[in-house]
C-alpha cells in the first residue's frame, strides 16, 4: 500500500481536532494525509516516514499498544514516538 491523499480519515481527524492539515500513518507502509501530495513538506512527510520505521521496528500491534501507553502516561506531545518523530 502507498500513501492516501486526501483521505476521508485524514480529512475527518483534521476536522475533529480542528486542525489545518491533519496525517494519521496506519502501517509500515501507508500515512494518510488530509491534503494533497504537493501540499505535504518535506518535514511533515519525514515526521511520517519515522511513525512508518516505528512501525516497521515494532511491529503494528505492539506499536498501536506501546503508543496508546505513551498517550495515556505522558500526552501526545510528550509520547516517545511523537519525540522521535520530531527530531
Amino acid at each position: 500500500m502507498t500513501d492516501i491523499y486526501k483521505s476521508k480519515v485524514a480529512r475527518l481527524l483534521k476536522f475533529i481536532k480542528g486542525e489545518n492539515e491533519y496525517a494519521i500513518t496506519t502501517s509500515k507502509n501507508c500515512c494518510r494525509y488530509s491534503c494533497q501530495e504537493n501540499e505535504v513538506s518535506p518535514k511533515w512527510r519525514k515526521h511520517e516516514e519515522t511513525h512508518k520505521a516505528q512501525f516497521s521496528r515494532l511491529g503494528w500491534v505492539n506499536f498501536i499498544f506501546q503508543y496508546c501507553i505513551e498517550c495515556i502516561r505522558h500526552g501526545y506531545k510528550n509520547n516517545k514516538f511523537e519525540i522521535e518523530a520530531r527530531n
